[in-house]
Parts: C-alpha cells; sequence; structure tokens
C-alpha cells in the first residue's frame, strides 16, 4: 500500500509534455563492458524510498524516459540506462536472454551501489525484463509497474516452466510478481 502514491504520480507525470531533461547520461564499465546510464534523485535514497529503474522496450534508449525522468526524480532516486548493445552502451556479443539482461541489470546497479528496494517500471519488453528480475531478485524488489507489458504466456504452469528454463533462481516467485 507505501506505493500507491508512486505509482500514481508515476502515472500522473507521464501524461505531462515537455519535462526538461536536466540530467546528464554517464558512461561505466561493468565486467568489462561499458553501459550508458542517467541517474538522479540520489538524495530521496537517505529516506529509504525504493530506487525507481526504467526498462525499456526492445530497442530503447535512455532518451525514451525523458518527458517523464526529471519529474519521477522529484519524489523518488531513479536510473534509467542503455541495454547492452542499445544506444551507447557495449555490445556483449552474446544473445539477449531476460536472464542475462537482468543479470547485467543487477551487476550494474551494485557496481552503482544503488541498494535496494527497487521499484521497477518497464515498458513493453521491458515488462518481461522486470517480471523476470523479479523472480530472480524476489528480496531486492517493492513493487513493479507495468507499461503496456508484452505478454509472457497464458498459463501459469507454462509461466512457471519457462522461468525454470530460463535458469530465475524463483521461477514461482517470478510467475506470481505478474
Amino acid at each position: 500500500m507505501k506505493h500507491i502514491t508512486l505509482i500514481l504520480v508515476f502515472m500522473t507525470v507521464i501524461a505531462l509534455p515537455g519535462i526538461a531533461q536536466t540530467s546528464v547520461a554517464r558512461m561505466i564499465d561493468v565486467d568489462d563492458q561499458t553501459f550508458r546510464f542517467l541517474t538522479a534523485g540520489l538524495e530521496h535514497m537517505q529516506i529509504r524510498r525504493p530506487l525507481v529503474v526504467l526498462e525499456g522496450s526492445g530497442g530503447e534508449r535512455i532518451e525514451t524516459w525523458m518527458s517523464v525522468f526529471d519529474a519521477i526524480s522529484g519524489y523518488a532516486p531513479v536510473i534509467a540506462y542503455d541495454r547492452a548493445g542499445l544506444g551507447q552502451s557495449s555490445w556483449d556479443g552474446k544473445r539477449p536472454t531476460v536472464k542475462r539482461r537482468n543479470r547485467q541489470l543487477h551487476a550494474l546497479l551494485s557496481r552503482l551501489e544503488l541498494l535496494p528496494p527497487y521499484m521497477l517500471a518497464g515498458h513493453s519488453w521491458g515488462g518481461a525484463l522486470i517480471h523476470g528480475f523479479a523472480g530472480e531478485f524476489p528480496h531486492k524488489v517493492d513493487g513493479l509497474i507495468y507499461i503496456n507489458p508484452t505478454p509472457l504466456l497464458h498459463s501459469p504452469e507454462d509461466e512457471i516452466n519457462l522461468y525454470r528454463e530460463m535458469g530465475t533462481v524463483n521461477p514461482k516467485a517470478a510467475a506470481d510478481a505478474r
């Protein structure tokens, strides 16, 4: 219940046109790979607000989130990043599985010392990614925000089996998070 306000604020700012972007993207090396990322509102972490992690669709880059990024940072700490091979992040040469992408995100958050709890917001394919992240790291996720998510499967049993095949640590928790 405590995050209903954050979700409502997030959904409200999505509709606001033309919010000026004042944050500057930076680069960081994580496990022999370079990622471009953008953070703001980190002062809110001192009062234990969840870090909002913005996870875009298939080919989306940081710029996808510019219309809402600064508004979110007024209420909560927030990060957006270019996944491997997108924008200015380096390509790792490997198939982009949910498990691989979520482990890269986890490594990025760890390298940046951005501690949980995380409020994950995923658009389209990003919805599948945050869903998988919640299954792999359930104790670090405080909530999920789906924005026009890509549907995964129809049956709960199929979904649990998919997460099991992907190597998710807790496939039932991933399925239940949906």
